[in-house]
């Protein structure tokens, strides 16, 4: 391999989750939002002297949304997802933190990523750059199909649109502004508003909002939009700028 420079990843021996390619790539429908939820509560399954893994924790739901900086009832959406997918199991105590075991990727998810992304060596395929020939070569073609029903993207249920609006709720404080983000949650794709999402959070955490969160995010998201060609054919919230 010439002309290849390593880097070291400057990464902490012990504070990390190692999570499956499996849980990255498939569960379509499981939110991006509840696979971080999913990673945090894995990192509460510690190894004990000999390495090995009980397999279960019990975070509180508290605890659980101080971490990730979302509401309680985030959290908990978050779980009930988890939890019917099948990568968590949820047992109930009274008085108590629920225990949540901690599943494994179904066979059947682990099946369809081996056909997608598996190649003969058992490594994953990368997927082609913006500079790779066959983009370059396929360019000018894409404009050409670009409005063909395989290149629409799906529109949201009744209940993805509801969790999104929760997410945007939650985050940005804006109640005033619902009918307007309940637009955005139809309109713009759903990992544009997460990626927003975690972009407020993290200024937030950082102390750099100077205006406000719900404009912070709306600037985010037109941005991503224009990026990608993506028309917003909704005007600015009216309160926005208070949040």
């Amino acid at each position: 391999m010439e002309n290849v420079t390593f880097r070291r990843r400057n990464r902490l021996k012990k504070h990390f989750v190692i999570t499956s390619n499996v849980l990255l790539f498939g569960y379509p429908h499981v939110s991006d939002s509840a696979k971080l939820t999913y990673q945090v509560i894995d990192s509460f399954d510690w190894q004990d002297g000999s390495g090995l893994r009980k397999g279960f924790a019990y975070p509180s739901v508290e605890h659980l949304a101080a971490i990730r900086s979302v509401t309680d009832r985030t959290v908990q959406r978050h779980i009930e997802e988890l939890v019917a997918a099948g990568l968590l199991a949820k047992e109930e105590r009274p008085g108590q933190t629920n225990i949540l075991y901690i599943e494994d990727v179904s066979e059947e998810e682990a099946r369809r990523y081996e056909e997608t992304f598996v190649g003969g060596d058992n490594n994953v395929t990368p997927p082609v750059t913006k500079m790779s020939p066959e983009v370059i070569r396929t360019e000018e073609r894409l404009n050409d199909v670009v409005e063909t029903p395989l290149f629409k993207a799906r529109a949201p249920s009744e209940d993805e649109q509801g969790y999104l609006l929760d997410e945007m709720l939650s985050t940005l404080g804006d109640v005033e502004s619902e009918g307007y983000y309940r637009r955005l949650a139809v309109t713009v794709p759903k990992d544009i508003i997460f990626e927003a999402l975690s972009l407020v959070r993290r200024a937030v955490h950082e102390g750099k909002i100077r205006k406000s969160k719900g404009a912070l995010f709306v600037a985010i998201v037109k941005r991503a939009c224009a990026d990608r060609g993506i028309p917003m054919a909704v005007s600015q919230p009216l309160y926005a700028g208070r949040s």
